[in-house]
């Protein structure tokens, strides 16, 4: 008989403030022509795997190709879009994380960057493949896996690129500032604006909004657009709910409205987005 004990013990290097990153989102998308993109930015941090296929990504001041293995990160706030080739289209998983930013090794911030994983691409891939495969399922406990899963590509970036990630807010929110941002994430369907939010945390709207953004680096009726935004991509991918009908469950005033806000963020219409994200 032949057995072999591993103690687990402290590790001097693990440092687990870097992985508390929140798993805000799983996407899958195909694309099957050559998508007409425009630059936009997020809040949180999104990480694009490319599960297959070629094309090229697009920041603000650089484009550079990608291909199959490729696992693209973006930093809150980085303009960005992707485009597909033709010929060989491009299929990705896509990661919404809040709360996580990247520093690398000289501590100066990497507003985003292009890492291979084909040395450890069997293991991204299972955990990307398992977080869709549990979103889709909706099991008991599925969040708390998918954020573990999270945790896991993480690890594994931070051995590949020896890379930094360090965890946001870098400036501490005040109590005020994050109930705010708290009551925002709760309460985003329902009818807001900036003199109910200043209200509610008893603060000038003026102080509210040069604090928040601050904080956060966006206004707080930005990040509501936002959140917003984010829950109508889900509804648009999960559900046969109709434009009109998501739009009114996630607060806009007016299907119209909502088109157009869609559009201007995404480069796209909201049927548009639907057809291109479930096929």
């Amino acid at each position: 008989m032949s057995n072999r004990r591993y103690d687990i013990s402290p590790d001097p290097q693990a440092q687990p403030q870097t992985l508390q990153g929140r798993l805000l989102y799983v996407t899958s998308a195909r694309y099957d022509t050559d998508w007409d993109s425009i630059l936009h930015t997020h809040y949180f941090t999104e990480l694009f795997y490319v599960h297959k296929g070629r094309g090229l990504f697009q920041m603000e001041q650089e484009a550079f190709e990608v291909q199959t293995d490729d696992l693209i990160l973006i930093s809150p706030h980085t303009p960005h879009t992707e485009r597909s080739n033709n010929s060989d289209p491009l299929e990705y998983i896509v990661l919404g994380v809040e709360g996580l930013t990247f520093m690398q090794p000289d501590h100066t911030p990497l507003l985003y960057g292009r890492v291979n994983c084909q040395a450890d691409h069997s293991v991204i891939r299972f955990c990307l493949d398992t977080m869709l495969r549990e979103m889709r399922q909706n099991k008991t406990f599925r969040d708390t896996l998918c954020q573990n899963l999270l945790n896991v590509i993480l690890i594994y970036l931070m051995r590949h690129e020896k890379l930094q990630l360090s965890i946001a807010p870098a400036i501490n929110a005040s109590r005020e500032i994050s109930g705010v941002k708290k009551y925002i994430d709760q309460n985003f369907k329902n009818p807001l604006t900036l003199d109910t939010l200043a209200s509610i945390a008893h603060l000038n709207k003026y102080y509210l909004v040069h604090h928040f953004t601050e904080t956060y680096g966006i206004s707080p009726i930005s990040y509501l657009l936002e959140r917003r935004l984010e829950e109508c991509k889900t509804l648009l991918c999960t559900t046969d709910y109709s434009i009109s009908q998501i739009a009114e469950i996630t607060g806009f005033s007016s299907g119209s409205y909502f088109a157009q806000r869609f559009r201007r963020s995404t480069g796209m219409t909201p049927q548009q987005y639907r057809t291109q994200f479930t096929g």
